[in-house]
C-alpha cells in the first residue's frame, strides 16, 4: 500500500517551516475531517477534531520515527484521529446516547471498520489532490468538460450541447483529465514511496 512521503515526515519535525505544515495540512486535515465525518459527527465536531489532531501531530512528531517495516505514518495518524473522535464522543456522551436513540447519529461502537473506512477516505484524499493538480494545469472549458461527463454523469451528447462543442470534444477532453488525473495519482504515490 501507499506510504506517507518520508521528507515531508522529515520536514515538519523541524517545526519551523509553515510551507511544510501547510503542504502536511491540506494533505491530512480533509482526510481527518471525512472520517470524523463518516463516523456522525456534525461539521464543528469534525473541525474540532481536525485540529485536535494536527496539534497532537505537532506535540508528537518530533518523537515519531518514521520506520516503515513496524508500520505507516497514517496509521499512526488514523489511531490518533480514531482516539480524538472517541474522546469527543465520550465528552459529549449524553446528547451521543440521545441522538443514539433517535437513530441519527453512530457511537464509538461503529468503530469495527475504521480501518476499512480510512484507508478508503486515503484513496479518496489522492484522488481528490489529483484532480485538483488536473484542474489547474487545463482550460475550464476541458475540466468541465470531464466533470459533467465522469463525475455529474451526464450522457456524451448532453455536456456537447450545453458547452457548445462536438460529442467527439467531450470524449478527448474526458481523456485528457482521466491521463492527467492517473498521472498526478502515480507521482503522489511514486513521491510517497520514496
Amino acid at each position: 500500500m501507499h506510504t506517507t512521503d518520508p521528507r515531508l515526515l522529515g520536514q515538519i519535525k523541524q517545526l519551523s517551516n509553515d510551507d511544510d505544515w501547510s503542504a502536511f495540512f491540506d494533505l491530512y486535515a480533509p482526510l481527518v475531517f471525512r472520517v470524523a465525518k463518516v463516523q456522525g459527527l456534525q461539521d464543528d465536531d469534525c473541525e474540532e477534531i481536525v485540529q485536535q489532531v494536527m496539534v497532537a501531530v505537532m506535540r508528537q512528531i518530533a518523537e515519531f520515527e518514521y520506520r516503515p517495516d513496524l508500520g505507516r505514518f497514517r496509521d499512526w495518524l488514523a489511531q490518533m484521529t480514531r482516539h480524538k473522535i472517541a474522546d469527543l464522543m465520550k465528552a459529549r456522551s449524553r446528547s451521543i446516547l440521545a441522538a443514539k436513540a433517535s437513530g441519527s447519529v453512530a457511537c464509538p461502537d461503529s468503530f469495527d471498520p475504521f480501518e476499512q473506512m480510512w484507508e478508503r477516505q486515503w484513496q479518496r484524499a489522492l484522488l481528490e489532490r489529483s484532480i485538483e493538480q488536473a484542474r489547474n494545469q487545463i482550460g475550464p472549458e476541458v475540466f468541465q468538460a470531464f466533470w459533467l461527463r465522469v463525475v455529474d454523469g451526464w450522457n456524451g451528447g448532453d455536456v456537447a450541447d450545453f458547452l457548445g462543442i462536438s460529442t467527439s470534444a467531450v470524449h478527448v477532453y474526458k481523456h485528457r483529465v482521466v491521463s492527467l488525473v492517473r498521472e498526478y495519482y502515480a507521482q503522489i504515490i511514486r513521491r510517497s514511496e520514496t
